[in-house]
Formats: structure tokens, sequence, C-alpha cells
């Protein structure tokens, strides 16, 4: 008798503590059954229907497939074929030169020409040129532009028993034994020069090739008159010559040298005589000045 008391007073305590669960947790645990054991509602819509539906985007997408098909095949056949060809720039190469070595021709493909590969092709051959561009102009009607800049000498090198002709992007558009008669640069070490390659002096003398171009370019702004040789054999010791060797020019170290070349131009053309010869000093241009030679 006292295990079978225990047992229906542990029993009532159990269904007790379930009724005394509050009204509002019943009714949610009620809904969550009722929900798990509603059946799903079915689909209103036929199974023809449906299939119809699948077949309808199957043959959508496969539209859209081919169009796109024919528009690529299209654009490389008959769409952006080049109803003109237009070289711009001056050069001493005929329109027919460029565009044969570039592979360029009326009816090409603005898909398929290859620019990059046309422009260096024709800067590989045509040595004369600095620079070379061509644009694609897709429209109706297509068109192909090919712009080039014609080199033009800057200097010439002394390389030994050769004379280097130096365009005036750095380009050797030329290698003659010839002294030339035009402005000359003395003192800079070519690198395995080559028609066609680029002036290169080396890591350790970049320095002094950038330095003939800034000379060069400041010496035709200032337009200082009659000079022909540039002698920078000692980079802090910069010499310029005229035709003769009438002027040696002394520019010291490679700074100011606007204001070196402005004074120097001036003291030449107003205050040094056609027939005098001498050495100007400008190495410092507040107190530049004019020995003759005796």
């Amino acid at each position: 008798m006292p295990e079978f008391q225990s047992y229906s007073k542990n029993n009532n305590n159990k269904v007790g503590r379930k009724q005394d669960l509050p009204a509002s947790t019943r009714h949610r645990a009620k809904t969550r059954t009722q929900a798990q054991t509603k059946p799903k509602p079915q689909s209103n819509i036929p199974p023809t229907t449906r299939k119809l539906r699948k077949n309808l985007i199957l043959y959508v997408l496969l539209i859209a497939i081919i169009a796109v098909s024919i528009i690529g095949a299209s654009s490389v056949t008959i769409l952006f074929n080049a109803t003109e060809v237009v070289v711009t720039g001056d050069s001493i190469y005929t329109n027919d030169e460029i565009l044969a070595i570039g592979g360029i021709e009326t009816g090409q493909n603005l898909i398929r020409l290859d620019s990059e590969q046309a422009e260096t092709d024709i800067m590989k051959e045509l040595v004369c040129l600095d620079g070379v561009r061509i644009k694609k102009v897709f429209g109706f009607p297509s068109s192909i532009i090919v712009e080039v800049e014609g080199a033009k000498k800057q200097f010439s090198v002394s390389n030994g028993r050769n004379f280097l002709e130096v365009s005036q992007n750095g380009r050797i558009i030329g290698i003659t034994e010839k002294t030339p008669t035009d402005l000359l640069i003395i003192g800079l070490a070519a690198v395995e020069p080559s028609v066609g390659g680029y002036l290169d002096c080396g890591d350790e003398e970049r320095e002094q090739s950038e330095l003939v171009f800034r000379l060069a370019a400041l010496i035709e702004q200032h337009e200082v008159p009659d000079i022909n040789r540039i002698d920078i054999t000692d980079r802090f010791d910069i010499k310029l010559f005229s035709s003769g060797d009438r002027i040696e020019v002394k520019l010291g170290a490679p700074m100011q040298l606007d204001e070196k070349l402005k004074v120097a131009a001036r003291i030449i053309e107003d205050e040094i005589a056609e027939n005098e010869s001498g050495v100007l000093r400008v190495s410092n241009p507040r107190k530049a000045s004019f020995k003759p030679h005796m």
C-alpha cells in the first residue's frame, strides 16, 4: 500500500503540473500540433499548364542563345567592317607603306584587328617614326584611324668612329660615319646602339642622357646662336661650343640651366661681335663674363 500511494501521489503531481500551464502556452502548443498535422495545400494549376510554362522558358532561352550567336558571328563577318582607313600625321613614309606593314586595309573587321600588334609591327619596321597609334571607330559606318608621329632629329651622339642620329623621343634613326654639321653630343657612351632602338647609356649614365635632352631643348627654346656641340664628359663642367669653336660657353654644374642659357643667348646676341672669339662663363648667371681670345 505505501508503494501504491506513493505512485499515485507522484502521478497526481505530474498531471497537476500539466494542467497548471498558462492558457497562452497551451494554445501555442495546440496550434503547432495542428500546423504539423494540417495537410499542405495542393496547386490548382493543371500539370499540362505547368509543363507548357517550362517548355516556354526553354524556348525563350534557346532563342536568346541563337540570337547572341548570330550577333557574335555577324560582328566578325558582316558588322563592324571598316569602310575607310585614315592615316594622319607627318612622316617620310607613304600611307600605303604604313598600312601594308600594319596589315590594315579597307573592309577589315575591327574586332579581328589586333591594333597593338599592328602598332608594334609598324614601329619595328619604320624606324623614322617616333610613335604610332591605331584607333577603331565602331559605328555605321566603321573606320580605322592610324595616327603617326614622324621622328625629328634632335642631335647626334659621338660613338667611337660612328655618329648616332637621335630623335626627340630618344630613338636612334640612323648611324653614320659622316661628321654631323648640326648639334653634336660628346661624352655619352651608348650601350649596344642599333637603328630603330633607343639611346641607352646604362643605368649609371641615365642622368647624363636626360641632361643632354634637357640641354638640347633649352638651347632651342632660348635660341642660343650657333651652338653645334655639347661636351658633358664632365657633367659638373658642361661646355657648349659654337661653329668653329669661335665661342666656348662654360655652364659649370647642371643647375640653373634655364637661367644660364637665357643669359648666354642674350650676351652672344647683343654683346659679342660676329668676328670676336673667346670664352663666355655663365656658371653663375648673375656674374656672367666674356673673355676674348688674344
